[in-house]
């Protein structure tokens, strides 16, 4: 509820990366119930930040994100976003909204509003990919700069089912 593992850079310098090895479930649950922060891995170049954003790369055999957490990496400031790179050897689940706010659950690259540079790729391999009831995977522009790609490699089943309870977002993958 709000945990993070984050690296960013506000002045002059790169991001750093946040690299994550887990041997069973990475599991990551809802939102900061005071100021609505998610939980999630982040790695951005933050509102004054001059350098290009860290990757956010995690492998495990089974991925839960729920409820509002997000794997993000982000722009706000002048350089690209980095990547989010997923490597999950069984099942991989984004599912639903933050219940204060209604932010989907998801992994994110994006260039936000004021940010300058280029939208990286959220990239991921899997068995099974569930993503229901409004999470979404998503490389987006609001700044300058263009969105970068969304790539899925599922070898058995892939699922979209649902939209976000708050405002009806449809679950999807988005570029």
């Amino acid at each position: 509820n709000g945990a993070q593992l984050s690296a960013a850079t506000s002045g002059i310098g790169d991001a750093g990366n946040v690299i994550l090895s887990i041997t069973e479930t990475a599991r990551f649950d809802g939102a900061d119930p005071f100021d609505g922060s998610p939980s999630g891995a982040f790695s951005s170049v933050e509102t004054g930040g001059e350098g290009q954003g860290g990757n956010v790369e995690l492998s495990a055999s089974n991925l839960e994100v729920t409820n509002g957490a997000v794997l993000g990496a982000a722009t706000v400031g002048i350089g690209d976003a980095g990547d989010v790179l997923l490597s999950i050897t069984e099942t991989a689940r984004f599912d639903g909204a933050d219940p204060f706010d209604g932010s989907p659950s998801g992994a994110f690259s994006n260039v936000n509003t004021g940010g300058e540079g280029q939208g990286g790729t959220v990239e991921l391999s899997a068995s099974n990919l569930e993503v229901t009831n409004g999470a979404q995977l998503l490389a987006s522009t609001f700044g300058i700069g263009d969105a970068g790609d969304v790539l899925l490699s599922i070898t058995e089943t892939a699922r979209f089912d649902g939209a976000d309870p708050f405002d009806g977002s449809p679950s999807g993958a988005f570029s």
